[in-house]
């Protein structure tokens, strides 16, 4: 989210997927280059791939999140949890944050910005966005595409990408995943987006 704009409330993976292949659509864009998500972002993704809607020919989720297969009442609880965690982050002062932002990872003048974008955030979007990312409708069975899709983590995120992982190569079985070498959850175009603007490209001129 950018801090500086009025914010708009984020609704579902679903509707976001939707609005996006929408607004593609109305543009003249019937099939892209290349799809890229982060995290949330990679959950979008995965839906827009599953929905078919629009044709693209490389597509990659970087520690993208998929639906938890658990029962609805648990991810209810984990949504609640998480909801809880951000909530009080809104309010807590650098120091906390500092405990969870290691200072060769992130600068003071970064936790202002992640304290400040924090506190952006309606509690209706925190809810949302954890309940949608967690429990998005994916079709039982995904029609085969042509698309070249990769999944990309981070070495230090693996073991928490596990079950992620584990879905979406069962959901999308020609994917190619991708350990990248020394880098946490979103971290790989925020740190080095030298190195991941070389990976990106490279992936999308394969075949070329």
């Amino acid at each position: 989210m950018d801090p500086e704009q009025p914010e708009v409330d984020y609704t579902s993976v679903e509707e976001i997927a939707a609005e996006l292949e929408c607004w593609l659509k109305q543009h003249g864009y019937n099939e892209v280059s290349c799809l890229f998500g982060c995290s949330m972002g990679g959950a979008v993704v995965a839906k827009m791939l599953a929905n078919g809607g629009i044709r693209c020919r490389y597509a990659i989720m970087d520690g993208g999140m998929t639906p938890y297969r658990l029962p609805r009442l648990l991810t209810y609880c984990i949504a609640i949890r998480d909801w809880c965690m951000v909530e009080l982050g809104k309010h807590a002062g650098l120091r906390m944050l500092r405990s969870l932002f290691p200072e060769e990872k992130c600068s003071e003048d970064d936790l202002i910005y992640i304290r400040k974008c924090l506190r952006g955030m309606s509690a209706k979007t925190v809810w949302r966005a954890f309940y949608s990312c967690n429990n998005y409708k994916m079709p039982p069975q995904v029609e085969k595409t042509s698309c070249k899709i990769q999944y990309w983590y981070g070495s230090e995120e693996k073991k928490a990408r596990k079950w992620d992982i584990e879905y979406i190569v069962r959901t999308f079985p020609q994917i190619e995943c991708v350990e990248n070498p020394g880098i946490a959850h979103a971290e790989f175009f925020t740190r080095y987006p030298q190195r991941f603007a070389e990976q990106l490209f490279a992936f999308c001129a394969m075949d070329n």
